[in-house]
């Protein structure tokens, strides 16, 4: 891509449990080394939530983050079909080199699934329109201060939040400033 010459986005597919959920698998390569690339296998829309939570005034102080990744059951199950299609990728592509270490039993899966995935932060959901800011994107009772990231987007797009991020910034820009043309150019 333009931003990072080292991603390529793959594909991204229905779990074969949940067909009518959209594209909630992503499968993305990192470029690791000359000649290596690592999948990453990414869940979009997963049930497992946790909360945010804000437990002093002071503007600078951290938030209190608390993301329980693959609590739901439906999460690990989706994650396991997820690998299961990436090893039935590779098995079916002989003599490019392909190296996995990953179990191939179900429960061997579950396992590398929850000792070896790191959870990425593509928040959504959590600031809806409606609820915490209004159709401007100002938050409700609060002047002066506007959230324009993904984290208004409810319920979330099927999909990776990348183009909705940008969409949500340009109604930002188009808000504060009034100009309606925005060029993404």
């Amino acid at each position: 891509t333009a931003l990072n010459k080292d991603l390529a986005f793959m594909a991204s597919v229905p779990a074969p449990s949940d067909p009518a959920n959209g594209q909630s698998l992503e499968y993305t390569v990192i470029n690791a080394a000359p000649g290596v690339g690592v999948m990453a296998i990414i869940l979009n829309n997963p049930q497992s939530s946790g909360t945010v939570k804000i437990d002093t005034n002071d503007p600078l102080h951290e938030l209190i983050v608390d993301l329980p990744a693959l609590s739901n059951p439906v999460d690990l199950q989706k994650m396991v079909e997820a690998v299961q299609i990436y090893q039935d990728m590779i098995n079916s592509t002989p003599g490019y080199g392909f190296i996995t270490s990953i179990p191939t039993t179900v429960a061997g899966i579950e396992t590398y699934v929850k000792t070896s995935g790191r959870s990425i932060h593509h928040y959504t959901g959590t600031c809806s329109i409606g609820y915490v800011v209004d159709e401007h994107l100002n938050v409700i009772g609060i002047k002066n201060l506007m959230i324009a990231d993904a984290s208004i987007e409810q319920p979330s797009i099927q999909g990776h939040t990348y183009a909705s991020a940008l969409l949500i910034g340009a109604a930002a820009y188009s808000e504060i400033t009034g100009n309606l043309d925005v060029d993404f150019n």
